[in-house]
């Protein structure tokens, strides 16, 4: 038997809100998606989103386990 698919339906954020829950220019953010460090979503021809979780994963793989 397979996995379920998530299909959750948690609000997805424009590329404007994820800029400022990461505190990061729109710049970063596109770089990040090029980079395919976040995957994005493609509402319409012209509306990138981003998944909060996706985000949330970003975030723990740049997270450093030990002292600096």
């Amino acid at each position: 038997m397979s996995p379920i698919p998530d299909y959750s339906l948690a609000p997805l954020l424009t590329l404007s809100q994820a800029s400022k829950l990461l505190n990061v220019s729109i710049r970063q953010i596109y770089r990040l998606i090029a980079d395919g460090k976040i995957p994005v979503i493609m509402v319409g021809k012209r509306s990138p989103r981003l998944r909060p979780g996706d985000i949330q994963h970003y975030l723990e793989s740049c997270t450093i386990q030990h002292g600096i």
